[in-house]
C-alpha cells in the first residue's frame, strides 16, 4: 500500500505515468521519497522493516523443516530457501532500480513546473504507513509473545522458540541501521 501511494503521489504531482521521464525528484518531493525508499526496504525484506521479519519466520521455518526430516522434505526446505533468496534478489534489483528512475539524478525529460510535494492528505497516510512499517517489525517479537501465551494454548499448538532470537535480531538490526544513518 505504501508503495502504491507513493506511485500516486509522484503522479498526483507531476503528471507522468512513465518511469523513463522522471527523475530528480528527491529535492522537489522528500517526503514521498523517504516514503517510497522506507516501502522498497520493507518489500525487499531487508531489515529492520516488517518485510524482513516475516523473511526471517520463512528461513527459520525452512531450516527447522529440513533438518532430520526425510530427504524429500529436506529437498523441499532447501527449495523454498532459494526461492526466497531469489525472489528477494529480484525484489531488491527492482525496486531500487524504480526508486532510482523516480527519485535520483536528473529529470530525463521536462517535467512541469513547479513540481512539489502533495498535500498533508497524501503525505499523512505516506508517514501513518511508514511508521507502521516500522512498528510492526519492532512489535512482532511482543505479538509472538502474545500469540504463545494465548492462541498457542488455545489451539494446543506447540511453543514457538523463534521469539528469543528474533527480539535480538530485529533489536540488533534496527540499532544498527539507524547508526548508519547517522
Amino acid at each position: 500500500g505504501l508503495l502504491f501511494l507513493g506511485a500516486g503521489s509522484v503522479l498526483h504531482s507531476t503528471h507522468i505515468r512513465e518511469l523513463d521521464r522522471l527523475g530528480g525528484l528527491l529535492r522537489s518531493m522528500p517526503w514521498t521519497a523517504i516514503s517510497f525508499l522506507v516501502g522498497v526496504i520493507a518489500i525487499c525484506g531487508l531489515p529492520p522493516l516488517n518485510g524482513f521479519v516475516g523473511e526471517f519466520l520463512i528461513s527459520v521455518g525452512a531450516f527447522k523443516g529440513g533438518m532430520g526430516s526425510q530427504t524429500s522434505v529436506a529437498i523441499a526446505c532447501l527449495l523454498a530457501l532459494i526461492s526466497l533468496a531469489l525472489i528477494g534478489g529480484l525484489a531488491a534489483a527492482g525496486f531500487s532500480r524504480a526508486f532510482g528512475v523516480i527519485f535520483l539524478g536528473n529529470p530525463r525529460s521536462a517535467l512541469p513546473a513547479p513540481i512539489r510535494e502533495a498535500g498533508l492528505a497524501m503525505k499523512g497516510p505516506l508517514a501513518i504507513l511508514s511508521g507502521l512499517c516500522f512498528c510492526m517489525s519492532l512489535g512482532t517479537p511482543y505479538l509472538f509473545h502474545w500469540f504463545r501465551t494465548n492462541l498457542f494454548q488455545i489451539l494446543m499448538l506447540p511453543d514457538a522458540p523463534v521469539e528469543g532470537p528474533l527480539t535480538g535480531i530485529v533489536v540488533a538490526l534496527t540499532a544498527v541501521t539507524g547508526l548508519g544513518a547517522l
